[in-house]
């Protein structure tokens, strides 16, 4: 059974006992490493409708109903880590190439020496899917932590200091930690078993169309002015 991860020491988690089979953190020294992305409601509304000018765009959200200025606002607070993430691995001599969904292939992963899940703990579970051996460490920064937690990821502070985390990792001080894969087996009729899998990102969003905690808070604020006019 497949074993990834890889968690810096100032988490308390227990650690496999296999880890001895592998290399002491001391000695791992990354030269190439791939950044998985995780693809933005900016990005992924922006994809659909890339002829329109940032202005008419705008209308457009606004007209359906999105919050155009919290969804830009957060795509960039994404992307503003991700680049301090790949900047900081650069500044230490590590070459750096960044993919998404759609172009993270297992001919990047071969070629990287370890992963950087940009995003949350979707984005980790993405990046973690592909990883064939356990040799191949995969690190989560969660690039928003005001939003979510992360759970499957670095503890907060990190997000706030990539920097730092690179640090840690490129001096060694971290210790290993292994997560176990579930292998599924699927029984039944083999014609719908071998169909094409459907990837998210290929689907139409659907009202509601924002997540949990953004719908939650529109209608908290709904609640507040229907209140207050009364």
């Amino acid at each position: 059974m497949n074993k990834i991860g890889h968690f810096f020491r100032h988490q308390t988690r227990p650690l496999s006992s296999s880890i001895g089979k592998f290399m002491s953190p001391q000695d791992f020294k990354p030269k190439k490493a791939l950044v998985v992305s995780k693809v933005s409601r900016y990005e992924f509304e922006r994809s659909k409708f890339s002829e329109l000018s940032e202005d008419d765009f705008e209308n457009l959200l606004t007209k359906r109903g999105s919050d155009y200025t919290m969804i830009k606002y957060h795509h960039n607070i994404h992307k503003s880590t991700e680049e301090k993430i790949i900047q900081a691995l650069e500044a230490r001599g590590v070459e750096t190439k960044k993919c998404q969904r759609m172009n993270y292939t297992y001919e990047l992963i071969d070629w990287a020496d370890i992963i950087f899940t940009t995003g949350g703990d979707g984005t980790f579970l993405l990046g973690a899917s592909k990883v064939r051996t356990p040799d191949k460490p995969v690190v989560g920064i969660n690039t928003d932590p005001t939003r979510s937690e992360g759970y499957l990821c670095l503890p907060k502070h990190f997000s706030f200091s990539p920097d730092h985390a690179i640090e840690e990792l490129m001096a060694g001080r971290f210790r290993w930690f292994f997560r176990r894969r579930l292998r599924i087996t699927l029984i039944g009729d083999a014609d719908k078993i071998n169909e094409n899998p459907v990837e998210l990102h290929n689907q139409e969003l659907v009202y509601p169309e924002y997540r949990y905690v953004d719908f939650f808070e529109r209608k908290k604020c709904h609640s507040w002015r229907s209140s207050f006019k009364t």
